[in-house]
């Protein structure tokens, strides 16, 4: 089936690819609520496995990781070398599971907590997006420990 990303998304892709192509590692992608973020990463972890990379898809809730899966399955993507779960069981299971090229973030503001650095530190040649409606925490921590750099959506 594949998938077709909106103009705006496209964009957000592209950013992102240039991003990493600047020699950027870890790039945070804005864009609002009901945006299609999903339907975006669900993009990248597919073009990652296509070109032979272990991907890491991680997400902070359960239902943010069943609507990932139907995401996945409706677009016809498998999960061939994409691993879907949630922060606390990767992190708990980091030895278990094929070391990823690629760590996605969803919902990355709460990403500067210890489960994240931990993942993050423990692979620190993977590439990572994070991605979020909102940049900013509630608590003041900065994001730029974990990200060199931010693309903005529409």
């Amino acid at each position: 089936m594949g998938i077709t990303l909106r103009e705006y998304q496209q964009d957000l892709l592209d950013k992102t690819t240039n991003a990493f192509k600047q020699g950027y590692r870890r790039v945070l992608v804005e864009s609002p609520c009901g945006s299609g973020k999903t339907i975006l990463l669900t993009k990248m972890a597919d073009m990652a496995q296509q070109n032979g990379k272990t991907v890491w898809f991680i997400l902070p809730r359960q239902e943010i990781m069943e609507q990932t899966f139907e995401t996945f399955e409706r677009c016809g993507v498998p999960l061939n070398t994409v691993h879907i779960g949630m922060i606390i069981t990767m992190a708990n299971h980091l030895t278990e599971l094929p070391k990823p090229d690629l760590i996605i973030y969803d919902e990355c503001h709460i990403s500067v907590s210890n489960t994240y650095n931990k993942i993050s530190n423990t692979f620190p040649d993977a590439f990572i997006v994070g991605a979020t409606a909102s940049p900013c925490r509630t608590d003041n921590r900065p994001l730029g420990d974990l990200y060199e750099t931010i693309v903005h959506g529409v």
